[in-house]
């Protein structure tokens, strides 16, 4: 005596197509394939970079030998720049050329006649 019916031994001997075999569409291959690019990079990035620490801090930056005001004796606008950042300067060199406007004009104007 068998545990199986006649029919459904006889059914199983008799396949033609043998066993069933699942197959992945090649898009479902490519789609894999770039997630599991796009996870190793992202880990070997993670690994093997690094970054800039930032920090906010309040105050102000001051130059090594402090600094240094230089007015004028009269408000304008500044027409040109005689001087580069950097360069040695000395007292009664041109620094800056100031345009004067307005009140301020006439007086340099009757000052130097």
């Amino acid at each position: 005596m068998t545990l199986y019916r006649k029919e459904a031994v006889e059914g199983q001997s008799n396949r033609i197509d043998g066993e069933i075999l699942l197959v992945q569409s090649w898009s479902s291959w490519m789609i894999f394939w770039i997630v599991a690019l796009l996870i190793v990079i992202t880990v070997t990035y993670l690994f093997l970079s690094t970054y800039t620490k930032r920090t906010t801090a309040t105050g102000y930056l001051v130059p090594n030998g402090g600094a240094i005001s230089i007015g004028a004796p009269i408000s304008g606008t500044v027409a040109s720049v005689h001087v580069v950042e950097g360069q040695k300067i000395s007292a009664g060199d041109l620094y800056l050329l100031l345009r004067i406007s307005g009140i301020y004009q006439t007086l340099v104007t009757l000052l130097i006649k």
